[in-house]
């Protein structure tokens, strides 16, 4: 008899998006979708293998979904594969450190971006993951665990939307997928050609 664990409803939804994984994009298809995760299947069935943790720490890849204009984290769950069909269930991965009342405090729009970074941190940059920002901010994600305070001033680079300057840390989460989720509110920020 098989126990019956309750989750969340999951909805048949085909669209075309991609795995993002290490700055590498992997065509995906979706299968069905709910609030707390997706399955895809790979365009390119090879591709599921590179999903696949070396070490115990699990793999967090960014899944970007343009025709639902969803751009997010997401743990690497399960990968099935059958006779030319690879698929893989992801779980969106919960930003515990949002807590309702910090999002209440928001003043400014935030929208999903993805791009890689990087924070100076120990006179030594280090790439980072932008999963949304606003005019007043940002939240990032290192694949690396990082130990650093709330608070702490540090030097940042975002590429695609041409941005440097220093931002301070609001929070900090060490409890995602291996690595660290923060959220940077910025001090002084300007247009540049980052070289």
């Amino acid at each position: 008899m098989r126990t019956q664990f309750p989750r969340a409803f999951r909805k048949s939804f085909v669209t075309q998006g991609c795995i993002v994984l290490d700055t590498v994009k992997y065509p995906a298809m979706v299968k069905n979708i709910s609030t707390t995760g997706v399955l895809v299947a790979m365009v390119n069935p090879g591709d599921a293998d590179k999903l696949v943790s070396l070490s115990d720490e699990p793999v967090v890849v960014t899944l970007d979904l343009p025709e639902i204009a969803l751009d997010c984290a997401a743990e690497v769950v399960r990968i099935v594969k059958n006779t030319g069909e690879s698929r893989v269930a992801l779980r969106f991965i919960d930003q515990a450190a949002e807590t309702e009342d910090s999002i209440a405090r928001r003043r400014s729009l935030r929208k999903n971006v993805f791009g890689t970074g990087y924070l100076l941190i120990n006179g030594q940059y280090v790439e980072f993951n932008a999963l949304n920002t606003s005019e007043t901010g940002a939240k990032i994600f290192l694949p690396q665990k990082i130990s650093l305070e709330t608070n702490t001033e540090v030097v940042f680079k975002f590429e695609k939307m041409d941005l440097a300057g220093k931002a301070r840390i609001r929070w900090i989460d060490t409890s995602v997928g291996g690595g660290t989720m923060i959220g940077l509110s910025f001090v002084d920020r300007f247009q540049s050609t980052i070289s």
